[in-house]
């Protein structure tokens, strides 16, 4: 295993070949911060995202610092990782070449289907015909029947007089006794005198 440094070189090399950027890892860094929606796309992109920021900072503090040891700050596991991820570039599995080759298979089918959709054949509106019906020559046509002439319309008859109610028939006169006077007096006689009487059997 090489050492820390070195690889980190030979990562940024890489990095600005196939990024055609003078910046290398950080070009790198930067496309990702850009690319927002990566984190949904593609997987332990934050990850790769972080470590990538951690291993240029390990470089610097190696490339800048006076007195000190690339193993005071690096570990073996360092150097693995940044190995690893050369590889996974040349073998387009890093976030960045995965996210790009997704946009490209996306565009792929949807131009895809715009072909299907364009060679598509436009067919001829097909308009149906009104059927023919048949005719029966055994039914009788308008000539067999005969010219009847036109009903004459009704006259609009009067309005009947109401009739006439019949009289009230003529009530029987009820009977009052009609008594004179010379009957009357003969009457009121006669009660005087049957009152007398009676008064004298009395005493």
């Amino acid at each position: 295993m090489g050492n820390f440094f070195d690889e980190y070189k030979s990562l940024d090399r890489l990095c600005k070949d196939i990024l055609e950027s003078e910046n290398g890892v950080t070009e790198y860094i930067e496309r990702m911060e850009r690319e927002e929606r990566g984190k949904m796309i593609v997987a332990d992109w934050d990850r790769d995202y972080k470590k990538l920021k951690s291993m240029r900072y390990l470089r610097n503090r190696i490339a800048h610092e006076d007195g000190i040891n690339e193993s005071d700050v690096c570990s073996p596991s360092d150097t693995s990782w940044v190995m690893q991820f050369q590889d996974r570039i040349m073998a387009e599995e890093d976030p960045l070449t995965v996210l790009y080759n997704y946009d490209a298979s996306l565009k792929k089918e949807k131009q895809k289907q715009k072909k299907e959709v364009d060679n598509f054949p436009d067919y001829p509106e097909i308009i149906e015909k009104p059927k023919k019906q048949r005719v029966n020559k055994n039914a009788p046509s308008a000539e067999d029947f005969p010219d009847y002439p036109e009903p004459k319309p009704k006259k609009a008859s009067r309005p009947r007089k109401k009739a006439a109610e019949p009289a009230p028939e003529p009530q029987e006169p009820i009977f009052k006794p009609h008594i004179d006077f010379i009957t009357g007096l003969a009457l009121l006689l006669l009660i005087i005198g049957v009152a007398a009487a009676l008064i004298t059997s009395c005493l």
